[in-house]
């Protein structure tokens, strides 16, 4: 699974949660493992942006 079909899959769970639900169980687990990745990677560079911001502005 690429980062680009990763990320189609967490908008759609961000848009549409039960689409998203339904697509997500249609993954395999190591499809599954790879879109919760990814969603982790985003979150944490979403936190240290926001550190950033907030620390500039100190």
């Amino acid at each position: 699974m690429t980062d680009e079909e990763s990320d189609r899959i967490i908008e759609l769970l961000l848009a549409d949660q039960g689409a998203g639900l339904k697509a997500f169980a249609a993954l395999t687990v190591e499809e599954r493992k790879q879109v919760l990745e990814r969603a982790q990677d985003e979150r944490i560079n979403q936190i240290v942006a926001e550190a950033d911001v907030e620390s500039a502005t100190d």
